[in-house]
């Protein structure tokens, strides 16, 4: 195994004639170098109405190591059921999304199966996790809280709260715990 020092990351995206994602990739860099490192490359598919109902993940190699398979009702995500290769193993994964009356996302809660299981066999649950959301009074996302449970007994919290925004609504700084992360975005 090598490691290999990067300075940035460079997410490129494909679009379809909807203006749709439909293929994603993050490119490792370093600042004085030509090579690039590719990451992570995802492809996207579309219902016809237009809502994502397939993210397939590929990694440097060309291997598939994740599929998402999403549900929606009235456009409004409600279920994720996630295939991941994980050490070599088959990991399953369950979310489930929960919305206000004004349509902001209210909660969303993560259920992590053992591996080789199936999202029915919900007695082999190892871990879960919840998230709730704060918006301010123009509907921008500005905080969320992560509850990780195990065999529903909280035993982690994470706060993240956003606190600069660029002219597009985009956050360009947040905090999660007291580490301060700030990101740039390049519009074209």
């Amino acid at each position: 195994m090598f490691s290999v020092r990067v300075d940035y990351e460079i997410d490129t995206y494909k679009y379809n004639e909807n203006g749709n994602v439909i293929e994603r990739k993050e490119i490792l860099k370093r600042k004085n170098s030509r090579n690039e490192i590719l990451q992570k490359h995802i492809k996207y598919q579309y219902d016809c109405i237009g809502n994502c109902i397939i993210e397939e993940t590929i990694n440097a190699i060309g291997k598939v190591v994740e599929i998402k398979n999403n549900k929606y009702i009235n456009h409004k995500l409600i279920e994720t059921f996630t295939w991941r290769l994980f050490e070599g193993e088959d990991l399953y994964l369950k979310d489930l999304y929960k919305y206000n009356d004004d349509s902001t996302m209210k909660s969303h809660t993560s259920i992590v199966y053992m591996y080789g299981s199936t999202d029915e066999e919900e007695s082999n649950l190892t871990e879960s996790y919840s998230y709730e959301y704060e918006y301010d009074i123009n509907g921008r996302l500005i905080g969320e809280t992560k509850t990780t449970s195990r065999e529903d007994l909280p035993i982690k919290k994470s706060i993240w709260r956003y606190i600069d925004f660029d002219n597009y609504g985009n956050w360009i700084q947040k905090t999660v715990g007291s580490t301060i992360i700030k990101r740039q975005i390049e519009y074209y």
